[in-house]
């Protein structure tokens, strides 16, 4: 039943999502087209820098309604007006919270590749992909780690900065449901006081780690500390660890305080 479930949220979230993937692939190959001849008159000039421009706004606008319309769906589904027939269906609370959860994760990287892709039709070239070498490069060997090792791992934060954004809102809303009233003023509310709370929880985990090595405390006590390229590797691995942490625990509560019951509009 959960891989039912999944084809429809992943069919019903992209239905919406590739409106925005649509308008900004298609802009982005117009820049590149009109990026070869602007020099040839202002108007061309102009319509390049436009068009560019609406395709960096369409980038921005599929992530944040890819975030946004999980919300809605999410709301909808177990709040709304589809909340009857979604638990009248002989599927687990935990079930349910499973298949968002995987809509989830693979809709936001769809989201992320293809801004790397309309990124890459606008501006990539044999020039640019060398200044981005020689500017990645010497911070990759320091590392001791390859180009596009380094550039995964800042992809991966980035993507648990964005899911924890996303989970945090989830239970939000199921918190928010809970009460009897001004359940979408709450949900937003709740939904950023877990934030914050997440983010606190990962630099307690930070502290905790400094236990195990003492210079990650010169982070919090010293005001231009030095960071050598192990401490660089520890903090990282730190992250990574401390946001999968958060966004598993609050999963994890998401789905308790789900099966506890749900007040339906």
């Amino acid at each position: 039943m959960l891989k039912k479930l999944l084809k429809y949220e992943i069919r019903n979230t992209l239905k919406f999502l590739v409106i925005f993937y649509s308008i900004s692939v298609i802009f982005a190959l117009i820049t590149r087209i009109l990026f070869a001849f602007e020099d040839s008159s202002f108007m061309v000039y102009f319509f390049s820098r436009f068009c560019q421009g609406v395709t960096i706004s369409m980038m921005c606008s599929a992530l944040f309604n890819n975030l946004l319309r999980l919300w809605v769906r999410f709301r909808q589904n177990f709040y709304g007006d589809e909340s009857y027939l979604t638990h009248t269906l002989p599927v687990t609370k935990g079930t349910h919270l499973a298949a968002k959860f995987i809509n989830s994760v693979v809709t936001l990287c769809l989201t992320m590749v293809v801004i790397g892709i309309c990124l890459c039709i606008m501006y990539y070239s044999n020039g640019i992909g060398e200044a981005i070498k020689s500017f990645v490069y010497p911070a990759a060997d320091m590392y001791g780690t390859s180009i596009i090792t380094l550039i995964l791992v800042f992809l991966l934060i980035l993507f648990l900065q964005f899911f924890n954004i996303l989970q945090c809102g989830y239970t939000g809303i199921i918190l928010g449901h809970k009460l009897n009233k001004s359940k979408i003023g709450l949900s937003v509310l709740f939904g950023g006081i877990i934030y914050m709370g997440s983010q606190i929880v990962t630099v307690l985990l930070m502290l905790i780690a400094s236990l195990y090595d003492t210079r990650i405390i010169d982070l919090f006590t010293e005001l231009n500390p030095v960071i050598s390229p192990s401490l660089m590797k520890l903090i990282v691995i730190v992250s990574i660890i401390s946001y999968t942490m958060v966004i598993i625990v609050n999963y994890l509560i998401s789905v308790k305080l789900f099966k506890k019951g749900v007040n339906v509009e």
